[in-house]
């Protein structure tokens, strides 16, 4: 015996979970990235820096989904480069 279930989700941008294109499924968001904790930053040169290498911590904050597929949400350790040519400071390179 098989049982059929239809599920019928309303045209809406902003509905979640969000329908792909040409009814390919279904798009969910499992978790998202948080902030935890600044690391050790270390620049070029103590007068006028140009380039800053900066370690962090990040973890998941999961959605309902993500939770009960059991997302891990310990943190993790990355690390980002930002780079100052002329002025501000701006992002280089963020490793995950």
């Amino acid at each position: 015996m098989r049982e059929w279930l239809l599920v019928s989700i309303p045209d809406q941008s902003t509905f979640h979970p969000r329908s792909l294109d040409n009814d390919g499924g279904w798009e969910f968001t499992l978790a998202r990235r948080r902030f935890v904790s600044l690391g050790e930053v270390s620049l070029n040169s103590e007068d006028d820096p140009t380039i800053a290498h900066v370690s962090y911590r990040w973890a998941w904050k999961a959605e309902l989904l993500g939770q009960l597929m059991q997302t891990s949400e310990d943190p993790v350790n990355a690390q980002a480069t930002f780079i100052r040519p002329e002025g501000a400071w701006q992002l280089r390179d963020v490793g995950f």
